[in-house]
């Protein structure tokens, strides 16, 4: 693995990140930029210290069980960037698995666009947690909430995301990935808020 040099992150280079040392950019949001930092490995990089704080917590509560192992982070007081590891990013190949895991097989999930089905999926995982809900999916949610409360994987997985306070109104089809080691379906992008309160 190489090193970090502390140069890397020195404020003037915090817009410009030196690919050689980093890789190439392979994926990017609103606020994080994800590089190649290895084979097995990526590096985040955010502008925002709560968000990388937040990730950091929710995977040592979620565990390697459901997200992607994060292997080191920056300490400094403004936590700069996280090494974590490389999962596949195949929105089609994960719905396929989470529709295995879920018992999802009526042909109404399988024919689902993958940003309904994401979409289906992170609404129907919100209302169980939370109670709150915001759609006009309600008949799909309600029917999906049926498949993730009777499937052994669902029950553990939404129990863990209540244990670790994780809000999952956001997932989508770019926050989950698959395991390159066994083919497990995990969260790449985890750092998420605290849901809000039950009514």
């Amino acid at each position: 693995m190489m090193k970090l040099s502390n140069l890397l992150f020195e404020e003037e280079q915090q817009n410009g990140y030196d690919q050689s040392l980093v890789g190439k950019l392979i994926g990017q949001g609103s606020s994080r930029m994800v590089y190649e930092y290895s084979n097995d490995k990526v590096i985040k990089f955010s502008e925002y210290y709560d968000q990388k704080k937040q990730e950091i917590k929710v995977y040592k509560c979620l565990t390697k069980k459901y997200a992607t192992q994060i292997f080191d982070y920056d300490k400094s007081p403004k936590l700069k960037w996280i090494i974590a590891e490389k999962a596949i990013v195949d929105a089609i190949e994960v719905k396929d698995k989470l529709i295995d895991l879920l018992e999802l097989y009526e042909q109404e999930y399988v024919e689902m666009s993958i940003p309904d089905f994401f979409d289906t999926l992170a609404h129907s995982l919100t209302l169980i947690i939370t109670s709150r809900i915001n759609t006009d999916k309600r008949r799909d949610i309600v029917k999906t909430i049926e498949y993730i409360q009777f499937s052994s994987w669902g029950k553990e997985f939404v129990s863990r995301l209540e244990n670790c306070k994780v809000y999952p109104i956001d997932f989508n089809e770019f926050n989950w990935g698959i395991r390159e080691s066994t083919g497990e379906v995990v969260l790449v992008d985890y750092g998420f808020e605290y849901f809000p309160p039950k009514y």
